[in-house]
């Protein structure tokens, strides 16, 4: 490694790379490690490396030693996942090795300005959080639903910043469905469960839709801001009409007929109020793309 520069070999730096992962290999093969300090062997010197990739001495410019480094830290991340397929029974194990590889995949994708790794990054790490959820939080979909659809969201923001900004309408062939999937599948689990399990779901829902809405403020991007309240409003809807509803089949004699007849006056005036509801829709409608103006 030392002899590398004068010499002007870089490939010598690769076989430093080498002979200190076959350095590693041969202390664990001679103690007879177990799989857990195999790990942990692999894991920090993955991480090490992952770290040294941000030292501005390597990073910026782009030195000698960067390449060698990132390959360092994938072998030893490869290294891992190897160690937790082998011990397939043991998933904590797995989980482990996926963060230490999305730690990896994330560090040279930052380096090297990659966004397909910066996104396999991600997608890592909510694989070893459904990996964790899968042995201790079996008892709620939400440990899952939920971490999937803000994965694809972050997956769909990073897509979205990296596109070039004078042509926004090339992100809608892919990003819009996406960002659509991801809200739907972050959302659905909630609304379900607030009509199989409990209402408390539904202020989930709710609040989740806040989320979204603030995440629209903070991009500028109006499709966002209005999905969020589209959850909003759905939660509210359901928070109010399943109690209502499990009240109308208790409603019998005097209280069923006064239930119709306020259903009916309630029908009336909103009849009555239609036109001046279409002006108020369009007015909004119009102060909306003025707040708006200039968002995607």
């Amino acid at each position: 490694a030392i002899a590398a520069t004068p010499l002007r070999v870089p490939m010598l730096r690769f076989g430093a790379i080498g002979y200190l992962i076959g350095a590693e290999l041969e202390w664990l093969v001679f103690i007879n490690a177990e799989a857990s300090t195999q790990m942990v062997v692999f894991g920090l010197t993955s991480l090490l490396a992952s770290m040294v990739v941000f030292v501005p001495v390597v990073r910026e410019p782009p030195h000698d030693w960067l390449y060698p480094v990132i390959t360092l830290s994938a072998l030893t991340s490869v290294a891992c996942l190897f160690i937790a397929i082998e011990q397939s029974i043991d998933r904590p194990l797995t989980s482990t090795a996926l963060l230490i590889t999305a730690a990896s995949s994330a560090a040279a994708g930052i380096a090297l300005k990659r966004l397909t790794l910066r996104i396999f990054a991600v997608a890592l790490s909510c694989t070893a959080w459904l990996v964790y959820a899968s042995i201790s939080l079996t008892d709620n979909p939400q440990w899952f639903t939920v971490p999937t659809g803000l994965t694809m969201l972050v997956i769909v923001e990073m897509i979205r910043s990296d596109l070039p900004r004078d042509k926004p309408n090339s992100a809608r062939l892919f990003v819009v469905p996406l960002e659509f999937i991801g809200v739907v599948i972050l959302v659905a689990a909630s609304f379900v469960q607030s009509i199989t399990d409990s209402l408390a779901y539904a202020a989930l829902a709710m609040g989740l839709g806040v989320l979204i809405i603030g995440w629209g403020l903070l991009t500028k991007v109006r499709r966002r801001l209005t999905t969020g309240a589209v959850v909003v409003v759905l939660g509210l809807l359901t928070l109010v009409g399943i109690p209502l509803s499990q009240l109308i089949p208790a409603w019998t004699g005097a209280a069923l007929w006064i239930s119709i007849a306020v259903i009916g006056l309630v029908a009336i005036v909103g009849a009555t109020m239609l036109e001046q509801g279409r002006a108020a829709v369009r007015r909004g409608i119009t102060s909306f793309r003025a707040m708006t103006d200039g968002w995607e």
